[in-house]
């Protein structure tokens, strides 16, 4: 999957939300539809939105791997 759409789709993603902290990018990108499965995913769209703004938020609950822009 290192070429297509989906890969776009997730580099994109990954780029923005995580990279650039741009949490715009998950209406931009992400179908309003979005539903979530499997053990400790988001479920909803809105559950979506939480999980990545605390794992980009500053202090010991967000991600340490995050590039700084």
């Amino acid at each position: 999957m290192a070429n297509g759409e989906p890969a776009r789709f997730y580099r994109e993603y990954i780029e923005r939300v995580v990279h650039q902290h741009d949490m715009s990018a998950i209406d931009e990108i992400v179908s309003p539809d979005y539903v979530g499965g499997g053990h400790g995913w988001a479920e909803q769209i809105e559950d979506l939105r939480e999980f990545s703004a605390d794992r980009v938020a500053p202090g010991p609950t967000g991600a340490s791997t995050s590039r700084k822009p």
